[in-house]
């Protein structure tokens, strides 16, 4: 796959698991309540596995890195949490 679409659902990816595990915002409110809870459905859905398929990775792998993000208490940058999300997708593309 080229490196720059595997970049992009990286990227997708990446600010789903910042915001499924309450990493919105410093400040959170009602919005913020209802992307998290929004995020947390995507990784259950059709779109999700699409990803997934295009950018040929089990969707149980980002799922463990999702649940590997929830349970830290370590804050990220978006930007940090791209490099070890992409890093870790990239080891085990199939």
């Amino acid at each position: 796959m080229e490196n720059t679409y595997l970049r992009l659902y990286c990227a997708v990816i990446t600010r789903a698991i910042l915001d499924n595990t309450f990493r919105t915002s410093p400040n959170y409110n009602k919005s913020d309540i209802i992307i998290c809870e929004e995020a947390k459905n995507w990784f259950l859905s059709h779109d999700f596995e699409y990803i997934c398929l295009i950018i040929d990775i089990e969707p149980s792998v980002v799922r463990k890195i999702n649940e590997q993000f929830k349970k830290t208490k370590k804050k990220f940058a978006q930007n940090e949490a791209f490099k070890i999300i992409f890093e870790i997708i990239r080891r085990n593309i199939q």
